[in-house]
């Protein structure tokens, strides 16, 4: 951005710092890129080159409307993030770019928030990411970084841009660290069940004492594990019997989850299954999506299912897990790709290509359902 903006001095354009950022940033390195742009910016504008033409010009989103989202998240107010995504897809904005500038915005906050005195010199916008990383947990940070850019790689399964940028953000506000604090104090007076218990009468309730579980903590080098006692059930709820081989997406198929809990259970493999014992993989990448509360969730729902109390233990690794998220996933694309082989072998579509030239587009071929 440097030699364009000596070059914009030279030619007498007025331009604004953020603007030849965004420029330089567009071209990716590539001169004749960014000459290319920047004529086509300075046209756009009028002579001038001001950020929020060049944005709109190419469709990406100014530093602004970012700041305004983190806002948003660190108020925790999901109907303020959902209005400035309604603006943004009014205003035709690349939703994409959303998570590109976003991730960038977090990335720059993470550094300031663990190397203050950095700046970058090729950025003028450090102001706004101090007042932003100032307010922000470094916990927060990392894990809004995380789900960003796993979101900008699911944006493709989603079924449209706007609802996969949407829930990105949602999943920003409803998978949150715990409190340090809360947890600290967990660990040392034990962990009340958080699901409530099966309706039982007046007499019951008093004659029968709270339970509560103990949780060990584990040294910081052991693999995460997390377990705790579910409630034991009804009475009258009634066993269901596994087969020998246990069939884990079949089985929380059975136990009709909704929500964050479900999205956290098409995420795990079953390791092993012994007594009540239950252990589960998670991959590294999705560990955002554990905590306590969707464990306790999950576990209780087991316990209710098989009529019996059951322990969880949760093991994140760095290898991709066997879960069903991952074999649906791997399903749909087998489907797309069986279904772009028919395409591209159908005698019409040959016929079309060999005789217009014609291509099938990228992305416009979708499996019958």
């Amino acid at each position: 951005s440097a030699y364009l903006e000596k070059l914009l001095r030279e030619e007498s354009v007025e331009a604004e710092p953020n603007a030849t950022e965004r420029v330089a940033r567009a071209a990716d390195g590539s001169m004749r890129d960014a000459l290319s742009l920047l004529d086509q910016a300075i046209a756009f504008g009028g002579g001038k080159l001001v950020d929020d033409d060049v944005a709109r010009m190419m469709g990406s989103v100014d530093h602004a409307h970012i700041a305004h989202l983190v806002d948003g998240l660190l108020a925790g107010d999901a109907e303020r993030l959902l209005e400035i995504v309604r603006e943004l897809a009014a205003q035709s904005r690349d939703l994409e770019s959303v998570l590109i500038e976003l991730s960038e915005v977090l990335h720059r906050m993470c550094l300031l928030q663990l190397a203050p005195a950095y700046r970058d010199p090729e950025r003028s916008d450090w102001e706004s990411i101090e007042r932003l990383a100032e307010a922000a947990g470094p916990e927060d940070v990392q894990l809004w970084y995380q789900i960003a850019i796993q979101g900008r790689r699911d944006l493709g399964l989603a079924p449209d841009p706007r609802t996969g940028l949407e829930m990105s953000l949602l999943r920003m506000l409803a998978f949150r660290p715990l409190d340090p604090q809360a947890a600290g104090e967990g660990s040392s007076q034990g962990a009340k069940a958080v699901a409530p218990a099966p309706a039982r009468s007046a007499a019951a309730a008093a004659a029968e004492p709270a339970q509560e579980a103990a949780t060990t903590p584990l040294p910081e080098s052991v693999a995460q594990t997390v377990s705790s006692s579910a409630p034991v059930p009804a009475a009258t709820a009634e066993p269901v019997l596994l087969a020998d081989e246990l069939d884990w997406p079949e089985l929380m198929q059975r136990l009709n989850l909704r929500g964050a809990v479900k999205e956290f259970a098409r995420h795990l493999q079953l390791e092993e299954q012994a007594g009540d014992e239950w252990r589960f993989q998670l991959a590294e990448e999705m560990g955002y999506l554990a905590n306590d509360q969707l464990v306790q969730s999950l576990q209780q729902r087991l316990s209710e299912q098989l009529g019996q109390p059951v322990r969880l233990h949760l093991r994140r690794v760095q290898e991709t897990v066997a879960s069903p998220a991952i074999a649906s996933e791997r399903a749909q694309q087998r489907e797309l790709s069986d279904a772009e082989r028919a395409i591209n072998e159908d005698e019409t579509v040959r016929s079309l290509k060999d005789s217009f030239g014609a291509r099938i587009l990228k992305d416009s071929v979708q499996p019958l359902q």
